[in-house]
């Protein structure tokens, strides 16, 4: 993942916040900064969401599903469940269809 938070070294502390917003769907997650906190010779650290929009991507297995139907409830609540991730950000969402069967047949058929 590019960008991404990694804490580096813990002695002596090196903390890498990542970068605070995402460019593009390849930099999913929460994007910010790193709250450094020093008490009595302590260091305790935590990462800051500061991102205005939030990427992510919502991958469907439509294998064994009976029709378009299911799939839009299946996406539906996909995207009601990142939504709510988003901790009340903008999404940018890739939904990805994967596995084979009749509604793979529905959406080919469609490509438009």
């Amino acid at each position: 993942m590019f960008h991404a938070r990694e804490i580096v070294s813990q002695d002596p502390w090196v903390v890498y916040p990542g970068n605070i917003q995402g460019r593009h769907i390849r930099e999913q997650g929460a994007k910010g900064c790193e709250l450094v906190t020093v008490e009595d010779g302590s260091i305790t650290t935590e990462p800051v969401a500061l991102d205005v929009l939030r990427w992510t991507e919502l991958a469907i297995d439509v294998a064994g599903m009976p029709g378009l139907d299911a799939l839009f409830d299946r996406a539906a609540a996909g995207v009601r469940t990142e939504l709510a991730r988003a901790d009340g950000r903008i999404l940018g969402l890739r939904i990805r269809l994967h596995g084979a069967g009749a509604v793979h047949r529905d959406v080919s058929a469609r490509p438009g």
